[in-house]
């Protein structure tokens, strides 16, 4: 039996001394040792025995070492205490277990990591295009006043707010996110709203009609300012999201096949303006309207309620995690080329794995592929190019 094989089944019983903790740990750390770690974690499942299960504070110290340390490199600095920092996207805790939800084709081979550039994960910043087509970078923008038309925008410590408009007139302004940025707007009502990496929202300077309407591409968490008097409108294409003032979260990515807005509180009202026979739905807090619209013909527009939503998993990303719950390849992979603004293309067939757990989003991009290594997920880096294959490098 391997010292590594001992080891891991020590500290799963809870015998290893402080030493042999760190020899397993060093061990987890090379990528060599893939497939013994996919065997152990195995195990750990079939058996479903008490005896064998790994306590949440193991489980922590096992994860820690798989992102701290790189592929190949044994560390022999002092590796206590850690400090939970990522779930990763194959693994999570159940009770007391350690259980390893990834499913996948069976495989008895593992893909090796390159050395690669390191990619950082998702920073705030933005793309403020004013009135007149003036662009305004805002990633490196800490204090700053801007005048436009009569208004004033202040963007203060990564957030902007705008001022009331005197002149009472109004024009449009558009934030844009690109890949790897997110940002918080304050709107003229005092209306949040937070911009997932790769969205953006078309709005005015001053509310001056009897509604307050702005356009989303992409993805937001909107905490909506109550005035009764003056409902408050999301569009995107023939899909209108209608309030008076609640907290939900809209995705209308493009790449996406539906667009969902899911209530956290308050009341709205889902408009589906597609085909010839428009089509509604009032939300309950915990409720997710699922529009699918075509502007041509009803037969592929459809609007759907799903009255229990994984709800962690639509705002994780407001709470700076990644939550990969029943999400197939493929989903996972549409949030790491926003996140880290790399591209995502596949070779031969997609690999149908489907993958469980929540991870931190602080996590460079390095750190990420090598949970997709231990995930058996065959893979190569060319600059920020990610290419995925369903075949298994020798």
């Amino acid at each position: 039996m391997s010292d590594f094989i001992t080891l891991f089944r020590k500290y799963a019983e809870g015998s290893c001394t402080d030493n042999e903790k760190q020899e397993l740990f060093t061990l987890i750390a090379l990528s060599e040792n893939d497939s013994m770690l996919h065997d152990e974690l195995d195990l750990l499942i079939n058996t479903m025995d008490e005896d064998l299960a790994v306590p949440n504070e193991k489980a922590n110290e096992i994860l820690s070492v798989i992102l701290r340390l790189k592929p190949g490199k044994a560390k022999t600095k002092r590796l206590f205490p850690f400090v939970w920092q990522a779930a990763a996207a194959i693994l999570l805790l159940l009770g007391s277990g350690l259980y390893f939800l990834l499913t996948r084709p069976a495989a008895t081979n593992t893909t090796q990591l390159a050395v690669v550039k390191e990619i950082t994960p998702a920073a705030n910043g933005a793309i403020l295009t004013l009135d007149n087509g003036r662009t305004i970078l805002l990633d490196s923008m800490q204090q700053n006043v801007i005048y436009q038309s009569g208004s004033t925008i202040k963007l203060n410590k990564g957030v902007v707010t705008y001022e009331a408009n005197t002149s009472g007139t109004a024009s449009y302004n558009t934030l844009t996110t690109p890949k790897g940025r997110i940002f918080h707007l304050v709107l003229p009502d005092s209306s949040d709203v937070w911009l997932n990496a790769g969205s953006s929202i078309r709005y005015p300077t001053a509310f001056t009609g009897a509604e307050r309407k702005v356009e989303l591409q992409g993805e937001a968490y909107f905490e909506v300012a109550h005035n009764a008097h003056k409902p408050f409108i999301v569009s995107k294409g023939s899909t209108t999201v209608q309030v008076l003032g609640t907290h939900f979260n809209v995705n209308a990515y493009d790449d996406e096949e539906a667009i969902k807005t899911t209530l956290l509180e308050g009341s709205v009202k889902v408009v589906l303006s597609a085909g010839r026979n428009p089509q509604s739905a009032i939300l309950k807090p915990g409720q997710q309207a699922i529009a699918i619209g075509s502007p041509v013909t009803t037969a592929h527009s459809l609007l759907t309620i799903n009255n229990s939503p994984d709800l962690d998993q639509v705002i994780a990303w407001r709470k700076g995690i990644f939550n990969f719950e029943n999400a197939d390849l493929k989903a996972v992979m549409r949030q790491l080329e926003r996140w880290y603004d790399i591209q995502v293309a596949y070779e031969n067939n997609v690999p149908n794995i489907v993958f469980g757990g929540k991870m931190k989003r602080d996590l460079n991009l390095s750190q990420v592929l090598r949970i997709l290594e231990i995930s058996k997920v065959n893979f190569r880096l060319e600059d920020r190019k990610l290419i995925v294959s369903s075949q298994l490098s020798n």
